[in-house]
């Protein structure tokens, strides 16, 4: 049920992206980002499957919808914070409770910024 509404987001992803792209120069690169698998692993939080499985369904509609409307998507953000999931030694995400819940912390956005960076230099 979770996914099935993750998926019907994708109209209103194009719309969006749609307006942004109308609204700069055609020359604009830009880029749609997906959700960063910041779970852990080792099943160290009930339905860590599920929730995976979670993350791919938004991240394809993101693309899905980053496709349709004719922007970029840079899909090595998915997967930035392997190594460094919640509960880790040094997780970019402090978990699911708590201050800062479900959002990268500084350092996970920092590693976000590494990789759009990199995505940015290589196109």
């Amino acid at each position: 049920m979770v996914a099935a509404k993750a998926i019907a987001l994708k109209p209103q992803l194009v719309l969006t992206y749609k307006l942004i792209k109308g609204a700069v120069r055609p020359s604009t690169k830009i880029y749609a980002l997906p959700y960063v698998d910041f779970l852990s692993v080792g099943n160290k939080v009930p339905n860590e499957n599920d929730a995976h499985r979670l993350v791919t369904v938004i991240a394809d509609t993101i693309k899905a919808a980053a496709d349709e409307a004719g922007i970029g998507y840079i899909a090595a953000v998915k997967t930035a914070f392997a190594g460094h999931e919640m509960y880790s030694e040094d997780p970019y995400a402090p978990g699911l409770t708590g201050s800062g819940a479900a959002h990268p912390n500084a350092k996970g956005y920092r590693k976000i910024g590494e990789v759009v960076a990199e995505h940015l230099k290589a196109n």
